[in-house]
């Protein structure tokens, strides 16, 4: 539970930073998937 909700903060963070900051957030965006399996 605690490892998963790390990743969710820097999710965040990084929806936070990349998503106003530069169009890199076409990279961050795939991390989503990835978190759903860790979910898991």
């Amino acid at each position: 539970m605690g490892a998963v909700g790390g990743h969710q903060g820097v999710f965040a963070q990084i929806a936070h930073g990349g998503r106003g900051s530069h169009p890199d957030t076409t990279g961050p965006r795939p991390v989503g998937p990835p978190r759903s399996s860790a979910f898991q």
